[in-house]
């Protein structure tokens, strides 16, 4: 069974996604905060990582940049997600090692697609 861990501090989005994709098969954990995603991805070695830039306690980006350096982790597929879009935030989070950037609000199909693509990406 595929392991994903969502990074998000949004109680709503937590439950939706993750009531989606349980329903959908996969194991799935949550973090609220840069701190706990760390640890959980520490413990957990999620296969996945659904992340959100914008998290208490640590920026997705920092978080992302620790896990790409750590040699655990770093094979984790990493989707982005952000509720503010700016300019070059795709290419950063492909530049950064994610396989993925979702803008919020996003449909659960392209989250879906989003997650299909990522681990097709590590076959």
């Amino acid at each position: 069974m595929t392991n994903i861990l969502l990074v998000d501090d949004e109680p709503i989005i937590q439950k939706l996604v993750k009531a989606d994709l349980v329903a959908r098969g996969y194991e799935v954990s949550v973090a609220s905060d840069g701190e706990e995603a760390l640890e959980m991805a520490n413990q957990r070695c999620p296969d996945l990582i659904l992340l959100d830039v914008m998290i208490p306690k640590m920026s997705g980006w920092d978080i992302l940049t620790t896990l790409k350096a750590d040699e655990k982790l770093h094979k984790a597929q990493v989707i982005v997600i952000t509720g503010a879009v700016r300019p070059g935030d795709e290419d950063k989070a492909h530049n950064m090692g994610a396989v993925g950037c979702l803008a919020k609000p996003f449909t659960p199909r392209e989250l879906l697609d989003q997650i299909n693509l990522a681990l097709k990406n590590q076959s």
